[in-house]
């Protein structure tokens, strides 16, 4: 999981820890860092999908903040709320099949982890018009950057078979085959 390396460096903000991932995708995405406060002062608070998370949810912003539960870094944010991981339908609109793609070169070894998040980013950043199919890709993204993230936070260079369980464990009755690399969810 080598991933292209960030432009900015960690960063202490009003007080508050970010990675340089964090504000990275804070930039890409048009997050203030106003905003990211205000989801972990006043948001909706719950256990992150990866071990040793929290996720802050703000329904204002629609914005979800994942930090590190022991440091109170922040390790990612994005727009959205993650509602559970549950089967995608099979659509055959363009923003599907660019997914597809960017899935299956992934798993090819073609692009790395990184480009593949950065790839669905750009999907869901282009309002796909089903909003039911937008929240799934949601799902699957949302988890994917926030083991992407803490991996990166924590400096370990590829993902962990740990972090693969994790994944799994999400609810393997529903999630689908994107595999690929030692990640498997």
């Amino acid at each position: 999981m080598p991933g292209q390396p960030g432009n900015n460096r960690p960063a202490v903000i009003e007080g508050r820890q970010y990675s340089g991932h964090t504000l990275d995708q804070m930039q890409r995405r048009g997050i203030p860092p106003s905003a990211v406060e205000d989801a972990i002062r006043s948001g909706e608070k719950s256990t992150g999908k990866t071990s040793g998370t929290i996720t802050y949810y703000s329904p204002p912003n629609n914005l979800s903040v994942i930090t590190d539960a022991e440091t109170g870094r922040v390790v990612t944010s994005h727009h959205g709320r993650v509602t559970g991981v549950k089967k995608m339908a099979t659509a055959k609109d363009p923003h599907a099949l660019r997914m597809q793609r960017a899935i299956d070169d992934f798993e090819a070894g073609i692009i790395d982890l990184g480009q593949m998040m950065a790839d669905l980013d750009d999907i869901l950043n282009d309002k796909p018009s089903d909003r039911d199919w937008a929240q799934s890709v949601l799902n699957y993204w949302a988890v994917l950057e926030e083991i992407y993230a803490v991996s990166l936070d924590r400096g370990r260079k590829e993902i962990t078979p740990e972090d693969a369980a994790e994944a799994r464990q999400l609810d393997t009755s529903k999630t689908s085959g994107v595999e690929g690399r030692g990640l498997i969810l």
